[in-house]
């Protein structure tokens, strides 16, 4: 086989592969919404009520330890994070680990998709400062 030929096989290879790969990590919020329950996130947080944990309605973009009334750790309410699909991604993958003091009693999430998912379904609990979070 030729060069060319080799190199035509393994860069369709490795765009198949890159295809697949970002297929198989599509944020799916629906599933998300089901990853919430099942991990029993709602038992500690509600859209727009603080219940053991602060409301997740508008926690993405949010500033963290923003939420009037609720008692967040020191560690949060100075950690000058905005909520983003990155570093919530790394919170919930082991809470104690990205932000050592925090109040967040979860072990964490550790599977790359379902947290990408679970990500997706906090997107879809309304934008921060929306009206609807207030």
């Amino acid at each position: 086989m030729s060069f060319s030929k080799t190199a035509l096989i393994s860069a369709t290879a490795i765009a198949f592969a890159t295809f697949v790969s970002g297929a198989a990590f599509a944020a799916d919020a629906a599933r998300g919404a089901k990853i919430y329950e099942e991990q029993g996130c709602n038992g500690c947080h509600a859209a727009k009520e603080v219940l053991v944990g602060p409301p997740h309605c508008g926690v993405v973009g949010r500033e963290a330890g923003s939420i009037e009334g609720y008692a967040y750790s020191e560690v949060m309410r100075s950690s000058g994070l905005t909520w983003d699909e990155q570093n919530l991604n790394q919170f919930i993958e082991s809470p104690l680990t990205f932000l050592s003091g925090t109040n967040m009693g979860f072990a964490g999430l550790f599977d790359e998709k379902d947290r990408t998912d679970l990500i997706e379904f906090l997107k879809t609990q309304r934008a921060a400062g929306s009206p609807d979070c207030q």
